[in-house]
């Protein structure tokens, strides 16, 4: 039997091979061994570089695809007749003498099933490369990447308080250099196969702990490991999705039932935040990892580095923004539906996304204002999540939004010394003794930012007045109008940072705009059809009320009117789509593929072709009026505009495209569809709806308005000059079916 068996699982890392494998006879210095290099599908020339440094000495094991790494060491213990088995990174450089030192370091404590060497960066620093578990709370964090925001809170996890200069028994050891004895692996067998990427590694020790034995961190020996050459060619996102896959299957192996479920829940909003946080960099020059910290599960010591969380900002680049949006639209609609009745997790989930808002409004506010509108347009009413019950204290729109403020506030105040440079060190030489009680920052704040100072004074009046006058609801009408306070930092960013604005801007115009759509046409089958899912009280239906979807109400036996509050920004979207294809040069409907350029780069005709059906959608099957008429004047603003600036060329354009027609078309033909599809509720014969009360205005809703508008004018001339302040309240009498 020989002392030692070497796997080495290889991808697409040809340089680092070649000086992995030169290293190894010098390491292995009077023991007998073999090698076995299994590559996992490589294009590059990996394989020959095996077959010639091994050739005499092992075998080479040539993958159709890549298995992953546990399958792939799996084949490599096949056949095995050494001692011990050692699992090393094709990154790694052994010294002369480093693997024979381990092997006498196993024979010297037959106690340790596993063990592993102190791992060096290439400029001689030492890898931290031991730990302990994993438990649910420094799992969760790392999802969530709060080990860059708050270290402290993973010092036990990540083992800070154990000397990397102490040779001692831990829970773990990384796995670029990774000894096992061969009694472990007969009462353990091989890596579970369950996990493609990560996580291997902790549960083999895990195992062997289970079964008496430990695991040793050898001091004596070291090893250079460079890290993550192979899964650094693989995108961010792709590589956070394989992350998610082992952590859940780790925790539904050791820890199922809820801990299992909420790190589930979070993997969605992981993979969000790895492409947000790699658009904003957040994770600093200090780390290295996509997954915690200074390294992530012990599968980073044969997997990666992982620049930064999420890569760098040409990672975003590859990414198809749409697609990510829409990832991050059904992972928000998903945990609101599995949290909405449990408190405490819906109330979790809302700071998450403030914590996240407020990181993004300091480090990319445009894409902070992204993720508002975001919200404005899936949120409807804003109560997908809410601190804490329902009602609660504050719905996640009034979390986002004070986080929004607090995050750029940050972000303005940390700019001193652009102010010092500019206006305010000139108003400190010409002003010296009020530059010491007002810093130069504050004033030129004032000064370049008057808007924010007029609407401060403002909201202050209006509270204000409102409690001299008695009004009882100040507070919640306050907070609707000081909401409005958003376009001052949106027209402070659109002049600073126009050209990102949009880019970042429009996808969420179009993503949101197609979700609504969806979402109603989603609704629409499961109410028309009578499904079991949505009949009340379901929990489905309870939480389309309590989240404030909006309004389900019967047009026939076989069709619903489908309404949701945000469908009114569909109009916006649709419209300054429109015309954002005319300020283009392309000509005629059908160039919008080839020719709509937005924010420099080029977009795919598919979807502006979905935001104009989705629009229609919208349009017809809420059948709002208001959405309606909104339309209409969109539409003749547009016309005045085109008429304006081309003249009645121009205008036949507009005509000339059919985009209004191919909407409308297209919208009809669905709903259309989906009513000779949906079944009879009651068992009768299919029903056109009546939609005629719908285009007047003398039912009850429009009565109800218009009993309304009286009872307004009348509370306005109380207080025609000074107001009634914010919590003024009108009574009127209401006809509204929906109101009775």
């Amino acid at each position: 039997m020989k002392d030692l068996r070497i796997i080495i699982v290889s991808w697409n890392n040809e340089k680092q091979l070649g000086e992995c494998l030169s290293s190894i006879p010098d390491a292995c210095e009077g023991l007998s061994w073999d090698a076995v290099v299994i590559d996992n599908a490589s294009i590059d020339g990996s394989v020959t570089i095996a077959k010639t440094s091994i050739a005499s000495n092992g075998r080479v094991i040539v993958n159709a695809e890549n298995r992953g790494f546990a399958k792939a060491c799996n084949q490599g213990l096949v056949g095995l007749d050494a001692r011990y088995v050692l699992l090393l990174n094709p990154d790694t450089v052994c010294p002369a003498g480093s693997l024979t030192k381990l092997v006498q370091a196993a024979d010297a404590h037959p106690e340790a099933g596993i063990l592993g060497p102190k791992l060096l960066n290439t400029d001689g620093s030492a890898q931290k490369s031991i730990r302990r578990f994993p438990s649910v709370w420094n799992q969760v964090g790392i999802l969530l990447k709060l080990q860059n925001i708050f270290p402290a809170w993973f010092r036990r996890y990540f083992a800070s308080d154990l000397s990397l200069d102490e040779e001692q028994d831990v829970d773990q050891v990384m796995g670029a250099c990774f000894l096992i004895r061969r009694e472990v692996i007969e009462e353990i067998g091989g890596l579970d196969e369950r996990y493609f990427i990560w996580f291997e590694e902790v549960d083999y020790c895990k195992q062997a702990k289970l079964r008496g034995w430990t695991t040793r961190y050898v001091l004596s020996v070291q090893v250079t490991h460079h890290g993550g050459e192979s899964f650094d060619q693989m995108r961010s996102v792709a590589k956070q999705r394989l992350f998610n896959a082992s952590v859940v299957s780790f925790f539904q192996k050791w820890h199922a039932g809820w801990r299992a479920m909420l790190v589930g829940v979070l993997c969605p909003i992981a993979v969000g935040l790895s492409w947000v946080v790699g658009v904003t960099g957040v994770s600093g020059k200090g780390s290295r990892s996509l997954l915690g910290g200074e390294a992530s599960e012990a599968g980073r010591g044969r997997a990666s580095s992982l620049q930064g969380i999420g890569g760098d900002a040409s990672s975003f680049a590859q990414t198809n923004v749409y697609w990510a949006w829409i990832g991050v639209v059904i992972a928000v609609e998903v945990i609101s539906r599995l949290t909405i009745f449990h408190n405490a997790a819906n109330g979790i989930a809302c700071l998450v996304i403030g914590g996240i808002i407020a990181v993004l409004a300091y480090k990319r506010p445009t894409l902070a204002l992204a993720a508002l509108a975001m919200e404005l347009l899936i949120g409807s009413q804003g109560h997908l999540f809410q601190l804490w019950g329902w009602p609660g204290f504050a719905s996640v729109r009034v979390v986002m939004f004070g986080a929004f403020f607090a995050g750029y506030v940050m972000r303005m105040v940390g700019r001193r010394q652009e102010c010092e440079d500019g206006i305010a060190h000139q108003i400190s030489r010409q002003y010296p003794v009020r530059s010491v009680i007002v810093s130069p920052p504050f004033f030129v704040l004032m000064r370049e930012r008057w808007e924010w100072f007029l609407l401060a004074v403002i909201v202050v009046y209006a509270f204000v007045r409102g409690v001299a006058l008695g009004n009882d609801p100040v507070l919640a009408d306050a907070n609707a109008w000081i909401f409005i306070w958003l376009i001052v930092p949106v027209l402070d960013i659109a002049k600073r940072e126009g050209e990102l604005l949009k880019k970042d801007i429009l996808p969420v115009m179009i993503v949101g705009s197609v979700w609504l759509a969806m979402k109603a046409l989603g609704l629409e089958i499961l109410y028309a059809h009578g499904l079991a899912i949505v009949d009340p009280p379901s929990a489905f239906h309870l939480w389309i009320r309590r989240s404030g979807t909006g309004e389900i109400t019967p047009l026939s036996d076989n069709l619903f009117r489908v309404f949701m509050q945000s469908q009114v920004f569909v109009l916006p979207a649709f419209l300054l789509s429109i015309a954002r294809y005319f300020t283009t040069q392309g000509k005629g409907f059908f160039g919008v593929g080839r020719r709509l350029q937005c924010a420099g780069r080029r977009e795919g005709w598919l979807w502006w072709y979905i935001l104009l059906i989705a629009s229609g959608v919208s349009l017809v099957i809420g059948q709002s009026r208001s959405l309606w008429v909104g339309t209409l004047a969109g539409g003749m603003v547009l016309a005045g505009l085109l008429l304006w600036k081309g003249g009645w060329r121009g205008l036949m354009r507009l005509g000339q495209t059919g985009l209004y027609a191919a909407m409308g078309i297209a919208a009809a033909l669905l709903l259309i569809a989906m009513m000779l599809v949906s079944p009879s509720v009651s068992g009768d014969a299919r029903s056109v709806p009546d939609v005629t009360e719908r285009v007047t205005v003398n039912d009850a809703a429009g009565n109800s308005r218009r009993e309304l508008l009286n009872a307004m004018i009348i509370k306005i001339k109380e207080h025609p000059i000074l107001g009634s302040g914010f919590g003024a309240q009108v009574s009127y009498r209401s006809s509204d079916p929906r109101v009775l």
